[in-house]
């Protein structure tokens, strides 16, 4: 049997089951098949569809995609859907006349509405209607919505600076929308495109002229050489895929020798730095400014000038009454070998380096008397000894393993970096020069410092993090060493407020060590920060003089008392707390500090530490008695 519903059916039966009680109005015989078609009157039963849900809009360049949930067509009478358009909100679309009407399959979700005119507020309803023409005329509508004209992407430049990041530049309109999303695609061939990797500038940006993005093309093309294009995409976000595409012309692509590192920086503090390899573009301001601001608004750049005895700055001068001011000055360019101060206002940040790495044969740095900035001119750590290490008198041309006996009569022995709150310190053998970091090295004649591969070592560090951890661990090693060994030490700390302090220095005895200078003494470098500061004055020692942070003295054969004059100068105005480790170094020893302005005297068994207000300078002696009998364990 057929089942029959209201409305007008085209039903096909086989002629073998086909009897008068089904009455057709009209028999076609199909001369394919075996089967008739034919057409039935039914009669209208009176229900209309139901409501179409969950019908939502979606606005895009002068058109408007209405989709809504799949339509149950249980009833099996479904002709159509009726698409309705309003400027106003639509309760009821008894009066309106449909915009669209051609959808007959139930199992259509989608219509966009391509008459829509951009700007223009509409209110949208659907319907389904049956056979018998019955749809439900109150709906839920979804409104107001309007079409988006795309986004307008012109005058695409591109150039690649001296650091070997890309500028790029390009004009954003919108005639309705104030913002767009931002996509930078990459490409050497103009056919396989790719999103690039550091795009700064990218994402939501705002409508305007002359928009730039910085992209690092090395991150995406290491080490090539040719020529590239990019592409950029801008999606008003207000409307469904409405974009704006733009290509570049061809450029010329250079990253062959550029190289990205994260310089993990602390905010506004002093650190030392270098660059292991030849720079493309060496001009402080011209390596920096790309990659950190505007000097002396962002940052700043120093360097020890041995000659003057005084620090420079680059294209900036200080004055303790007027503070920072611009200037003429102007640093040595950045080349291997050289150290440099750095402060910056923000960061951790990346720097991008154009440049090639130094031949793997000697590199030689000159040297002045007094203190000088190097670092290692290597892309690897290279061992703190004589092993690699020669030193050079260049008035006679004799040259020595750096920590012999020659060698510590041209300059010391000590490396000296900066924690970025104070001078640590390893002597030869120990430790090693580790890229990207900057050190001080004393020398007392003209001499040059030559440095020797490790043809082994291949790479690069990269991080000034993994430095400052590598040369913790070397100063470490090294003050473990000194504690293995017969050396009796005392480290003497001072400490002022929560960010002022200096740690790091030494007195003791040594039975390899001299009564006056040797090579166990390390000098104080010149202070860049200000704050609290320790030090052994020494300047009886001729050529040698100066305030030194290790003072290690040969103990006395008479078992005599042996004294350490000291002094502490405070700048902050905060009060200063001396702290002291290794007193049981000294068990045959009666260890006294005694502050000669206070006139007190301190136990420093019986004490950790002591506490005074005063600002300026201050004046200790620390007091060895062999005396005051042995201190049992």
């Amino acid at each position: 049997f057929i089942t029959i519903y209201p409305g007008n059916y085209y039903v096909t039966a086989s002629k073998s089951q086909y009897t008068s009680d089904a009455k057709p109005v009209e028999v076609k015989p199909n001369i394919s098949t075996s089967q008739v078609d034919f057409i039935l009157p039914i009669i209208d039963n009176g229900s209309a569809p139901g409501a179409i849900q969950n019908l939502q809009a979606q606005p895009g360049n002068s058109q408007i995609t209405l989709t809504w949930n799949t339509f149950n067509n249980s009833a099996g009478d479904f002709k159509n859907f009726n698409i309705y358009r309003s400027l106003a909100a639509i309760a009821n679309v008894s009066s309106l006349t449909p915009i669209n009407s051609s959808i007959t399959n139930s199992s259509v979700v989608q219509f966009i509405d391509t008459t829509a005119v951009n700007g223009v507020d509409y209110y949208y309803a659907v319907t389904a209607q049956d056979l018998s023409g019955n749809q439900n005329p109150a709906v839920v509508d979804v409104g107001p919505v309007r079409g988006n004209s795309a986004p307008v992407i012109a005058n695409i430049s591109v150039s690649q600076d001296a650091n070997g990041k890309a500028q790029i530049s390009y004009d954003l309109t919108d005639k309705e929308q104030s913002t767009a999303l931002i996509e930078l695609e990459c490409s050497l061939d103009g056919s396989v495109w790719k999103e690039a990797t550091v795009a700064v500038g990218a994402g939501l940006q705002n409508t305007g002229a002359q928009k730039v993005i910085t992209w690092t093309p090395s991150q995406d093309y290491p080490s090539s050489v040719g020529i590239a294009k990019i592409r950029i995409t801008a999606n008003d976000q207000q409307a469904v895929n409405n974009l704006a595409v733009l290509e570049s012309a061809n450029f010329p692509l250079d990253t062959s020798s550029t190289i990205l590192t994260k310089l993990d920086f602390p905010v506004n503090i002093w650190r030392m730095l270098s660059l292991p390899l030849l720079p493309k573009t060496s001009d402080p301001e011209a390596l920096l400014t790309p990659n950190l601001g505007v000097v002396l608004e962002d940052w700043l750049l120093a360097r020890w000038d041995s000659l003057a005895a005084a620090y420079r700055y680059h294209k900036a001068a200080y004055s303790t009454s007027t503070g920072w001011s611009e200037s003429n000055n102007q640093l040595p360019n950045f080349a291997p070998g050289l150290g440099y101060w750095l402060i910056t206002n923000a960061g951790p940040f990346d720097i991008s380096v154009q440049g090639t790495f130094v031949a793997q044969t000697r590199q030689t740095i000159a040297l002045l008397p007094g203190w000088n900035q190097i670092s290692n001119p290597f892309n690897y750590p290279i061992n703190w000894a004589g092993s690699s290490i020669k030193i050079k008198n260049t008035a006679t041309g004799e040259m020595a393993d750096l920590g012999s006996d020659l060698a510590t009569a041209w300059s010391d022995d000590f490396l000296l970096w900066w924690d970025g709150s104070n001078y640590q310190f390893f002597i030869a053998p120990e430790g090693q020069l580790e890229p990207w970091k900057g050190y001080f090295f004393h020398a007392t004649i003209p001499c040059e410092m030559i440095i020797s591969p490790d043809l082994q070592q291949t790479g690069s560090t990269g991080l000034m993090s993994s430095q400052n951890q590598s040369s913790e661990k070397n100063t470490q090693n090294y003050q473990s060493k000194k504690k293995e060994s017969s050396e009796q030490t005392l480290q003497l700390s001072a400490f002022a407020g929560a960010f002022s302090q200096d740690v790091y220095n030494f007195v003791g005895l040594r039975a390899e060590a001299k009564k006056g200078y040797d090579k166990l003494d390390a000098l104080e470098p010149p202070d860049i920060q200000g704050g609290v500061d320790l030090y052994f004055p020494h300047q009886d020692w001729a050529s040698r003089s100066g305030n030194y942070i290790q003072d290690i003295r040969q103990p006395s054969a008479k078992k005599e008392i042996e004294e350490w004059y000291f002094e502490i100068k405070n700048t902050t105005g905060k009060q200063v707390v001396l702290k002291w480790m290794g007193v049981e170094q000294f068990e045959n020893y009666k260890l006294v500090l005694v502050d000669l302005d206070a006139n007190q005297t301190i136990d420093l068994y019986s004490n950790q530490q002591y506490i005074f207000d005063n600002s300026g300078l201050r004046h200790f002696r620390l007091v060895a008695n062999p005396a005051g009998k042995a201190r049992k364990k």
